[in-house]
């Protein structure tokens, strides 16, 4: 679909429009937040509602267009799970080319599974954003 036109309805009265700039602004509660325009380099677009960002073989970072939040998924129980975080929340941060800051004004979730030693599984804000007031 060329870049600018509405994407097909989703639901009654729902429809996506993708960005044709460079940046783009995500509104949030905290107030709106300037993005690269990560539509251009996505890694796929599924259903015009989610927006793949990354995927490696240890996570998946996904933008929720509909909703406008984030997703960080952990796909692995690897051993060097401090070294995946920061990999994927350094990602998540160049790809829309946000500061930390901005970054802890959007709603982010990152999935962590089950059983890891150092933290409790299930969904967490980004690590750095408890010492960043929004």
């Amino acid at each position: 679909m060329p870049q600018g036109e509405p994407a097909p309805q989703i639901n009654p009265g729902v429809s996506i429009e993708y960005p044709t700039g460079d940046n783009f602004v995500i509104g949030t509660s905290h107030g709106g937040v300037t993005v690269k325009n990560f539509y251009k380099t996505a890694k796929e677009i599924i259903e015009q509602t989610e927006v793949i960002l990354a995927e490696t073989k240890d996570y998946l970072i996904v933008y929720h267009a509909v909703t406008s939040n984030f997703d960080i998924e952990f796909l692995s129980k690897a051993s060097n799970f401090d070294i995946i975080l920061a990999s994927a929340e350094n990602d998540f941060l160049s790809r829309p080319g946000i500061s930390k800051s901005d970054a802890c004004k959007l709603d982010v979730t990152v999935n962590i599974p089950y059983g890891r030693n150092l933290i409790v599984g299930g969904p967490h804000p980004l690590s750095f954003c408890s010492a960043i007031p929004r």
